[in-house]
């Protein structure tokens, strides 16, 4: 009954709130499972430094490289993009587009924080995160078990209620892939993404990482399909991948801010 009340009341308020209600229960669910460095957790939650440490290790990071600003140029370090910035992104992207019947793709999803986040915060009918790391794809899965738990939810102390059932109706539209994107399945993946995010902060300007996914991009994905970058932008691919917008937002793991860049396949 709880829950169709809440329906009920986001029905009544004009859009520009119920969209302000959604993006701010959204990133509470998001805190609790997820919650920020030294943040109290409950149970079965994973800190965020068991998150960020195992990023790393898995990256070959030394725990002495704390920031990804000091890391910037350097191709590898675990980060958390700010929710609220991500949802920028993803406005932009969108461009009053409709959400349904699209797919979102994040790459390098890491523990599956925004695969989650796009489902709870939109109505994409698929969110995809595609991970290589199989320690971070496994506390993605623990991650969402938890967030498809009604009882999980009865430890969380929260201004407002926390509506279990908006979790479990995300968790139910996503799907977590352990793969490399260049893999088969990755790049079935690229195929049908509508609309796909990465976190690139760190990347070489003109290094490996971005090249692949520049050419993995205009290789695969189908005209019309958005790539959001941060902080680096996809090559042309000879006209194929072209930037049709940009937008600094706030993200803190890079000194401050981050630039957003909107690409558009042709």
């Amino acid at each position: 009954m709880g829950s169709m009340r809440s329906f009920i009341c986001l029905l009544c308020l004009p859009a520009s709130s119920s969209l302000s209600v959604r993006r701010s229960q959204s990133q509470k669910l998001l805190e609790a499972l997820y919650p920020p460095w030294k943040a109290p957790c409950a149970t079965g939650v994973t800190p965020f430094a068991v998150r960020e440490g195992t990023g790393r290790r898995f990256q070959g990071v030394s725990r002495g490289e704390n920031s990804i600003a000091a890391l910037l140029d350097g191709d590898k370090t675990y980060g958390e993009f700010p929710f609220p910035s991500f949802c920028k992104g993803i406005d932009l992207a969108l461009d009053d587009r409709p959400e349904l019947d699209r797919t979102f793709l994040d790459i390098g999803s890491g523990c599956g924080r925004l695969v989650l986040g796009a489902a709870l915060g939109y109505s994409f009918s698929r969110c995809i995160g595609v991970e290589l790391s199989s320690e971070l794809h496994d506390i993605a899965e623990k991650t969402f078990a938890l967030a498809g738990s009604p009882t999980f939810f009865d430890e969380i102390d929260a201004d407002e209620p926390v509506d279990p059932a908006q979790a479990n109706e995300a968790v139910g539209r996503c799907l977590l892939l352990n793969e490399d994107i260049s893999s088969e399945t990755g790049t079935e993946t690229l195929q049908d993404a509508d609309i796909v995010f990465c976190y690139s902060t760190t990347w070489e300007a003109a290094g490996d990482t971005l090249l692949g996914l520049t050419e993995a991009v205009a290789a695969n994905c189908k005209s019309g399909a958005r790539v959001v970058t941060t902080d680096k932008k996809l090559g042309d691919a000879d006209g194929r991948v072209e930037v049709v917008s940009s937008l600094e937002v706030p993200n803190r793991e890079a000194g401050g801010s981050s630039i957003l860049y909107v690409h558009e396949v042709r």
